[in-house]
């Protein structure tokens, strides 16, 4: 495992904003991830995490690729592959960063992909190494969770998305291996824990009909909400008991002739992100708030 102080330097710069949220989402083009909490507006692609502020954007450089952002108790959590990094609400500046894994990560699948934070635990949804939880007070690994799927045990899958709705975990999980002999890939869909991180249910999606693409998982107004490549699905929490399969009760794939160019964040009955449309030359990208 690398020794984060003498590889990785985080720097804060703030510098001031000409540009609008539609030229920055035409200026980084592509995928960005969105993160937002209360009047706090970031963005985040690559190793770059930008702050929107009334009269500037404010800049938190990271070394390396950053995967999920999350605020919590005077905060700011910031996920990369294997090191969580943790700056201070008030000024942004660091405070400390930590490992996210005990393990030895050798493949683009183990790595950290997203994170949640529950009653001063951080979850994070750690690929094809499972659930990591790690204590807040101390900053060190608590528990790990191999999942236990439904599938052959030469399977792989990776947990991609995480979210919480204050008493359970909702860990979303794509396929990393497929047995060609069988014709069957490995495990894609949901499973629910408790805070103990206790499996309660797993919910595999039809695979005979659809598939999953490096899912996130985002709790909003009694549904969990998936980016599936560029579409949302709305899954209704409590239909979970009785399913038997992970079927959306609403695919939204057109945000009024527009499309959805991000991992967006969606909170108060809003999709906030970088969308696109293409006038059969060009693609124009511009930033949107979507009422859903």
């Amino acid at each position: 495992m690398k020794q984060v102080l003498l590889v990785v330097i985080i720097s804060l710069i703030a510098f001031a904003s000409e540009a609008n949220l539609d030229s920055f989402c035409a200026t980084k083009k592509g995928d960005t991830g969105h993160y937002k909490s209360g009047d706090n507006y970031y963005i985040f692609k690559g190793p770059f995490l930008y702050k929107f502020e009334e009269d500037q954007i404010r800049l938190i450089f990271s070394k390396y690729e950053i995967r999920s952002v999350k605020e919590y108790n005077g905060k700011l959590y910031i996920l990369t592959p294997d090191y969580v990094f943790v700056h201070s609400l008030n000024d942004y500046e660091f405070i400390t960063s930590f490992p996210t894994s005990n393990q030895n990560i050798v493949k683009k699948h183990q790595t950290a992909q997203d994170l949640t934070i529950m009653d001063d635990k951080l979850f994070i949804a750690h690929g094809s190494l499972g659930l990591i939880k790690i204590d807040l007070a101390a900053y060190n690994i608590e528990s790990i969770h191999n999942f236990d799927l439904p599938h052959d045990p030469s399977q792989v899958s990776t947990a991609t998305g995480i979210d919480n709705d204050g008493e359970k975990l909702f860990v979303m999980l794509d396929n990393v291996t497929y047995n060609f002999s069988t014709k069957k890939r490995a495990f894609e869909g949901l499973v629910i824990l408790d805070n103990n991180m206790n499996q309660q249910k797993v919910i595999s999606i039809r695979q005979s009909r659809e598939a999953l693409h490096m899912p996130k998982a985002v709790i909003h107004d009694g549904y969990l909400v998936s980016k599936n490549i560029q579409n949302l699905y709305f899954y209704k929490i409590s239909d979970f008991g009785k399913a038997k399969t992970l079927w959306p009760k609403r695919r939204l794939f057109d945000f009024a002739g527009d499309d959805l160019a991000s991992t967006p964040a969606i909170i108060d009955g809003k999709v906030y992100g970088c969308f696109n449309q293409y006038d059969g030359i060009s693609f124009k990208y511009f930033h949107r708030e979507f009422k859903l």
